[in-house]
This record gives structure tokens, C-alpha cells and sequence, in this order.
């Protein structure tokens, strides 16, 4: 499924960085902007083009999920195990929140899947919510985890 180039940039793009920011939040602590920043943008572009593949919609959950991993261990410096750990607990997160967003779309917008995915400035609206779910997320796991260090 194809991604038009706006969605990418103001939905897909902000979202592989939120799902960073929860996986190097659970990893380090401490969120690492330049790192994270990085991460996001091969993230995404590496989603772009395994959307590209003329693979079963969900199949792409899994790839992701590894290359994510993959980035984590080799440009974040968390063991891979951890990682691939944070990766699908971000994943779930991100999962759990757009299923609730779309659903309020649906419920209460009355849009459908198909127009939800196909209108662009729908997309992006409905993926902004839990884009911001996540960097809260983030900001709330690094902050505990800090706190955490600072009374040992």
C-alpha cells in the first residue's frame, strides 16, 4: 500500500520518530534527540518502501518490527534482545493507540477505512493524536526512569 508523499512527511515520518522515542525511552532512559532523530528518519523510509512491496498488509507489522530492531542495536547501543523487546512493546502501543483514534474517526467522524487511508488530510489528522499518545509516552517513561536513578 503505497504511502502519498504528505502522509509520509507529516504522519508517517513524526510517527516512526514517536515509536523511537518510546523504544529509546524503555532502552536508555534518557531520550537521545540527535539519535532518535536519526533512527526515525531510516525508520521511515524504510517503511515507505516495505509498503511499496506487494506483501499481505500485516506482514509488514513483523518486518518492521525487525528493522527497527536492527536500527536499535546498531545505531542506539541496546543489546538486541532488549530491543527487539522495546520494539514490539512501542509497536503494541502504537497498535493499540490507532486502533482507538480510528475507531473514534469512524464512530464519530463517519468516515470509513478506505477514506481514512485514502484522503490525505484525514490521515494525517487521524494519525496526529496518537503520534502526540506516544511522545508522551516517551517523555513520561524517561522522565520515571530518571527519576528511578536519581533515588538509587
Amino acid at each position: 500500500m503505497k504511502i502519498p508523499f504528505l502522509a509520509w512527511l507529516l504522519q508517517s515520518l513524526p510517527e516512526a520518530i514517536a515509536v523511537v522515542s518510546v523504544t529509546m525511552s524503555l532502552g536508555h532512559g534518557r531520550l537521545y534527540w540527535r539519535l532518535i532523530l536519526i533512527i526515525g528518519l531510516i525508520h521511515a523510509v524504510v517503511t515507505y518502501v516495505i509498503r511499496l512491496l506487494p506483501i499481505t498488509f500485516w506482514v509488514h507489522t513483523p518486518v518492521l518490527i525487525v528493522s527497527l530492531t536492527v536500527l536499535l542495536s546498531l545505531i542506539g547501543k541496546i543489546q538486541t534482545k532488549k530491543a527487539l523487546i522495546f520494539s514490539i512493546i512501542s509497536m503494541m502501543i502504537l497498535f493499540v493507540t490507532e486502533l482507538c483514534f480510528i475507531s473514534i474517526w469512524i464512530y464519530f467522524g463517519n468516515f470509513s477505512i478506505n477514506e481514512l487511508s485514502q484522503n490525505v488530510p484525514v490521515r494525517i489528522a487521524t494519525g496526529t493524536p496518537q503520534v502526540l499518545i506516544l511522545f508522551l509516552t516517551a517523555f513520561f517513561i524517561s522522565k520515571r526512569k530518571m527519576l528511578k536513578n536519581i533515588a538509587n
